[in-house]
């Protein structure tokens, strides 16, 4: 392919990945964006020094949302549009990796085939979580940074100058620690550095050494990437020390079981490579009790016979001058899908074993040994129709990875309709139920939410959710449906396992208020508020009950309050308004309206606001 009709085809591949993701652009906010939004560092952009960003978890991509934020507030298309454009980035990236990777490991007119894995890459369904889910950008910045890290080391390794090889060593080091901040799975960089090297003669490489020679000639200037790789990995261990989520505090998890687990999970990630069905956004994967069980010992053999294909292959290369290069290419290609897999697939717990995201880099591994493989397959047995046997094969394949890619973008748009599909194939997740009610919630078919919620509380122990997310919202469905002495009832058996629960207390307000009992709904938040000043529940209906009482100074600051402890509950911002309107605070009392008619979660709050907004004419 000469340079043009590369371009106009990378061109026409950007078009179609955006093209498929389109259903997904005006998509809400899901799982953990809420926690996100409610950031005080998304929210402040220009008000936090050096030392509170490189204090986050993922600095680099906090400052992304922070950024989103600054653009266009709470509004999710330009959430998702920037994620979009982080994807078609990344998947110009792969483009340039595989280019690369396919003429060093010796193939002729590598610009085909490189193009046919960018394009595999950016197509396949198993991206859709990283690229429709706001928050799983981190997955795919911190890939795109790994992919241009290593194309700059792939520069390296060709530059005769030693001025050039450190000032590119320079420059991957950069790259690195970019995205290291942004997502652990950077720090792999150097080992797929390495891997490159072991797999894939570099241009530099004498003819005469083997992949141990290779490796040795890129060790020493890969020690700089390999001591930051581990002191960002020691960082990360120590953030994540106690959790219940990560890390070796896991409840019932321990490194043997949970790598047990990942011989049965990383088949899956690649059942789901070849044949993308049944997708789901929270995925129910039992742990494993032991190595024993028939299905590790039978995934530990599968995955044990494609590593040894793949190693075989990379030693046979030499031998098959004229298959060197596809050979050489399929072999890098299935061992970078499981360098790629380390982090979350390896002795360190999570307490989801089975993410689609956590493919995301991984899929370009076997993009690349697809695409080798397809060129060597349509070589050997259709040598006289190569070419058109070739384009047919790739179209057809194209197009159904991505029409099955638009259905699940299209799924991601729609909180009710993920957590439905999510619910028919995860039905005992606790965390599947709660997602669901909520969304249920946010519709206003609080019955149905009620039934969804005390399912996420039967199934609990599976420390997906935690017991106070649960009586929360169990208690806000039974409340909206005015069954209030059920829901006290609830907070009651709460109270008797927990007597100082605050959670519990500060729902009673709610739920003593809401029953008209304002006097019971005041000694509820009080004791809230003595055992948890932040308390939003309790903040929240003292606020209420002060504004009734015409202490309007007091119900202001008490709202307030509760805003800065809960800022995703945009009621408070409603009532923030009405109390500023009572004050006379016009211009207050129109931006707290603002910004509750911009929640897209509760339709009623926005509606009510927008109705305050135009009676009180703001502007």
């Amino acid at each position: 392919m000469n340079r043009r009709w590369t371009a106009l085809a990378i061109g026409a591949l950007l078009v179609a990945t955006a093209a498929v993701y389109l259903p997904a652009v005006d998509g809400e906010f899901l799982l953990d964006d809420d926690t996100m939004l409610a950031d005080p560092l998304v929210h402040s952009l220009g008000a936090r020094g050096p030392e509170d960003w490189l204090g986050a978890a993922r600095p680099l991509t906090t400052f992304t949302f922070a950024l989103n934020h600054a653009a266009v507030g709470s509004d999710p298309r330009g959430w998702h549009l920037t994620n979009l454009a982080i994807h078609l980035c990344v998947a110009l990236l792969a483009w340039a990796f595989a280019r690369r990777t396919l003429a060093r490991a010796g193939m002729a007119a590598p610009d085909a085939p490189a193009l046919l894995a960018a394009a595999l890459f950016a197509l396949h369904p198993l991206q859709t979580e990283s690229v429709a889910y706001v928050s799983q950008r981190a997955e795919s910045l911190a890939s795109g940074l790994l992919l241009l890290g290593l194309v700059i080391l792939l520069a390296h390794d060709g530059e005769r100058t030693a001025a050039r090889r450190w000032a590119l060593l320079s420059a991957a080091a950069f790259v690195q620690i970019l995205g290291m901040l942004t997502k652990e799975i950077a720090a792999l960089l150097p080992a797929a550095w390495l891997l490159h090297a072991a797999i894939i003669p570099g241009a530099g490489d004498p003819p005469e050494g083997g992949a141990a020679a290779r490796v040795r000639r890129r060790l020493l200037p890969a020690v700089p990437l390999l001591l930051l790789s581990a002191a960002f990995a020691a960082r990360s261990l120590a953030a994540v020390q106690g959790s219940v989520h990560a890390g070796f505090g896991v409840p019932d998890l321990s490194p043997a079981r949970y790598l047990a687990t990942q011989l049965r999970v990383v088949p899956t990630y690649l059942r789901l490579s070849v044949w993308p069905t049944g997708q789901c956004a929270d995925w129910w994967f039992p742990a494993s009790e032991g190595f024993l069980e028939p299905r590790v010992i039978a995934g530990a053999l599968f995955l044990a016979a494609i590593v040894a294909g793949a190693v075989v292959l990379a030693l046979r290369a030499a031998k098959a001058p004229g298959e060197a290069g596809e050979a050489r290419a399929v072999s890098f290609g299935i061992l970078f899908f499981f360098l790629g897999l380390t982090p979350s697939s390896s002795v360190i717990p999570l307490i989801d074993p089975l993410a689609e995201h956590r493919v995301y880099l991984g899929v370009l591994g076997l993009a690349i040994a697809a695409a080798a493989a397809g060129r060597w397959a349509v070589r050997r047995f259709l040598p006289r129709r190569a070419v058109v046997a070739a384009w047919v094969a790739a179209a057809a394949l194209l197009v159904a990875l991505a029409t099955a890619t638009a259905l699940r973008a299209a799924a991601w748009n729609s909180r009710l309709e993920l957590w439905t599909d999510a619910a028919e194939k995860a039905p005992r997740k606790a965390r599947v139920q709660l997602n669901l009610g909520t969304a249920l919630f946010f519709r206003q078919r609080f019955g149905e939410a009620a039934v969804a919620f005390r399912r996420a509380k039967a199934l609990a122990d599976d420390h997906t959710v935690t017991r106070d997310d649960v009586i929360l919202n169990l208690v806000g469905a039974l409340t909206a449906l005015g069954r209030v002495d059920e829901a006290r009832g609830e907070l009651d058996e709460e109270l008797r396992r927990s007597p100082r629960s605050t959670v519990a207390l500060g729902l009673l307000a709610q739920v003593e208020y809401v029953a008209g009992r304002t006097a019971h709904a005041e000694v509820a938040a009080r004791r809230a508020l003595s055992g948890d000043p932040g308390n939003p529940q309790a903040l929240k209906y003292l606020g209420r009950i002060s504004s009734e009482r015409g202490d309007l100074l007091s119900a202001r600051d008490l709202l307030r309050s509760a805003t800065m402890a809960q800022p995703l509950d945009t009621s408070l911002y409603l009532d923030l308004g009405n109390v500023d309107v009572r004050l006379r605070d016009l211009r207050s009392a129109c931006a707290n309206f603002r910004r509750a008619a911009t929640d897209p979660r509760s339709p009623w709050v926005a509606s009510k606001a927008r109705e305050s907004y135009r009676t009180n004419g703001c502007k």
